[in-house]
């Protein structure tokens, strides 16, 4: 079988997989707790983030603490979205608004642009991980690109369920440096 049809029937499995989980509030808050006992924040002062789906680990107890300890928080500039052109990161001001991009993905309405390089941390969604840092993402390629132009750390946060021995892998494929789990 080839290895873009075995991703497409592992998305189908992992969606019914993450529609299945039933405590997603406590365990997407206890998130924070394991990153601050890995020391995952350790010399941050730029974080970028993504805006969780309701299926996805809640990012908000995280961004909360960032912007608590002055962290710059960022997220992916999706309306600049083209292969051609590099990704730009908008900040998210404490008080600053959401603007829905297309159904589900939200991303900064406005705030400060910077560039990819100032990132020390980039906190990676996925439909699935591998213990080694292979993601399953939703099939935009999104964070394939983003991911090659990381200076910084990127770490994968998932719920267990969503780990994986293996993960289906092409050449664009990019792994996360880490893999954090609740």
């Amino acid at each position: 079988m080839d290895t873009s049809l075995q991703k497409q029937i592992l998305r189908q499995e992992m969606k019914l997989v993450l529609n299945s989980i039933v405590d997603r509030e406590t365990r997407s808050q206890s998130m924070l707790k394991t990153f601050l006992d890995k020391e995952i924040l350790h010399n941050v002062q730029f974080v970028s983030v993504f805006v969780s789906f309701t299926d996805e680990v809640d990012s908000r107890s995280f961004v909360d603490y960032c912007w608590q300890k002055s962290i710059v928080v960022c997220v992916p500039e999706y309306t600049r979205h083209h292969p051609s052109q590099p990704i730009v990161m908008r900040e998210w001001v404490k008080e600053g608004d959401l603007e829905e991009i297309k159904p589900g993905l939200f991303h900064p309405k406005y705030g400060p642009l910077h560039q990819i390089e100032e990132i020390d941390l980039v906190l990676v969604p996925g439909l699935a991980f591998s213990e080694r840092g292979l993601r399953l993402g939703r099939g935009g390629g999104f964070y394939d690109r983003l991911l090659a132009q990381v200076l910084g750390k990127s770490v994968g946060i998932c719920f267990s369920e969503q780990l994986r021995e293996t993960i289906p892998a092409e050449a664009h494929d990019i792994s996360v440096s880490e893999v954090v789990s609740v």
